[in-house]
């Protein structure tokens, strides 16, 4: 843990070494659990301290010192970007239900597109992404309907 936070505060040697300070003041705490009463409220007190300088306040004099920046590579932002759930606001169970039949109505229609158009499922599912059940699902309901 003292290497990478060596690492990520590098650039700044004063928030550097006011770092390392509390990574030695929470081994000193860690060891003396079990032994001292107010050994874990110190190390939960150097915990408190050490992750709000990480994220840039100075406790000396109450004031934000210093901007954090994330860096990622483009495969993590990549990652996060396809894994992001946004929080979908509440909303009655009724508009729910029309919404999502308004949804397959479209899926099925650029499905139905996409078949006339003499794509495979393999093309179809990499289009959209859509979990393959869920795809083969609305496939067979196209033919059904295209059959009667």
């Amino acid at each position: 843990m003292k290497q990478r936070c060596v690492e990520l505060t590098y650039l700044d040697p004063r928030l550097r070494d006011m770092t390392l300070a509390n990574l030695d003041g929470m081994e000193s705490d860690l060891k003396l659990i079990g032994k001292d009463a107010e050994a874990e409220w110190d190390l939960i007190t150097d915990l408190m301290v050490l992750s709000s300088r990480l994220v840039g306040y100075d406790w000396l004099d109450g004031e934000i010192h210093r901007q954090v920046v994330y860096y990622q590579t483009q495969m993590q932002e990549w990652r996060d970007l396809k894994n992001k759930q946004p929080i979908r606001p509440y909303r009655p169970v009724a508009e729910e239900i029309k919404e999502q039949e308004d949804i397959e109505k479209i899926e099925k229609k650029i499905i139905s597109d996409l078949l006339g158009q003499g794509l495979t499922f393999y093309e179809i599912y990499s289009i959209l992404r859509m979990p393959p059940g869920r795809l083969e699902k609305l496939i067979k309901e196209l033919q059904g309907k295209k059959k009667s």
